[in-house]
């Protein structure tokens, strides 16, 4: 029974390890994908892309800034 149970356990970590490898390999697929169509855009597409970060970059900024002029309850 010691056993199996050793064996179920070295299976187990042998997935873990396995999904782990399995999800690098997604996000550099994915990553790989996006910068193709990063590089296929139109030159409109890539501006109308800019805006939006820009416009998103703005609003996290102003978040950020906002966050540091309150007060924390442990200051």
């Amino acid at each position: 029974v010691e056993q199996r149970a050793e064996l179920a356990k070295v299976a187990a970590e042998g997935n873990d390890e396995s999904a782990a490898e399995q999800d690098t390999i997604k996000d550099a697929a994915n990553s790989c994908l996006k910068k193709i169509g990063d590089a296929t855009d139109s030159d409109e597409e890539k501006a109308e892309t800019d805006e939006k970060n820009d416009s998103d970059k703005e609003k996290i900024t102003e978040s950020v800034e906002g966050a540091e002029a309150k007060p924390t309850l442990w200051q």
